[in-house]
């Protein structure tokens, strides 16, 4: 793959992990990757990185202990970024890389420790990028993840995930109350909101959600929440 730029180093904790970033590749940010990367629960032997990207997430998981971390993509691109960062980081063999759309390609006989996930959030209009699409409203992907986790999950698994301001919180946790998780209060901050190109695509999405306080907008730059929610399978 064509590389970008030289690599970049990020300091968490005691870990430091080296990324190289790639034209066709988002690289992490500091709203909602590093915000996670701080915060990860790092317990366990298996973990799973869904929407991997430049595979940071999976890389730390690593080199915080878990023997086993798959990390998946649906986009070329970012499964080859994940095996080049976790080749350059020196994990290559605890990173299984694999081309999927969330649970899709993973091996049915595996449960994972940890989940963690930094998915999309905007709805799949034509003018958005393939890799920011997250169905009608915006929740296709997120909703899919809370459904299907709890079948990859070892009976004392964790998962935890980003969550946009975007995006209903309120609706993210009647579905996960439905589908049996039990969760801690979400963590939350402020973060300088990237998606202001599509706002400019589709003034009326815009609007709504500053009308519905997702949105706010503080001299000139406009801002979101970002949330981060651990949840278990709720024991009976």
């Amino acid at each position: 793959m064509e590389t970008t730029q030289e690599d970049k180093n990020f300091n968490i904790g005691d870990v430091t992990i080296k990324i190289q970033t790639f034209p066709n590749v988002a690289e992490p940010s500091v709203g909602y990757t590093e915000f996670l990367l701080e915060n990860m629960v790092c317990k366990g032997k298996t973990a799973l990185d869904l929407g991997c990207g430049t595979g940071i997430l999976a890389i730390a998981l690593a080199k915080r202990g878990f023997q086993t971390v798959y990390a998946v993509d649906l986009h070329e691109d970012y499964i080859a970024a994940t095996r080049y960062n976790s080749e350059l980081n020196g994990v290559s063999e605890q990173v299984i890389a694999l081309k999927s759309n969330l649970f899709e390609a993973i091996p049915q006989n595996i449960r994972f420790d940890l989940i963690v996930a930094n998915l999309p959030a905007t709805p799949a209009w034509d003018k958005i990028p393939l890799y920011s699409r997250a169905g009608e409203d915006g929740r296709g992907v997120i909703d899919t993840m809370i459904r299907q986790a709890p079948n990859w999950l070892t009976p004392e698994g964790t998962i935890q995930f980003t969550h946009s301001s975007r995006i209903s919180i309120e609706q993210t946790m009647q579905l996960m109350e439905e589908e049996g998780y039990e969760y801690t209060e979400p963590i939350s901050r402020t973060v300088k909101c990237k998606q202001y190109r599509y706002f400019e695509l589709y003034p009326e999405y815009f609007q709504e959600l500053l009308s519905a306080n997702r949105v706010y907008i503080d001299n000139g730059t406009i801002f979101e929440w970002v949330y981060i929610f651990q949840a278990r399978l709720k024991t009976h």
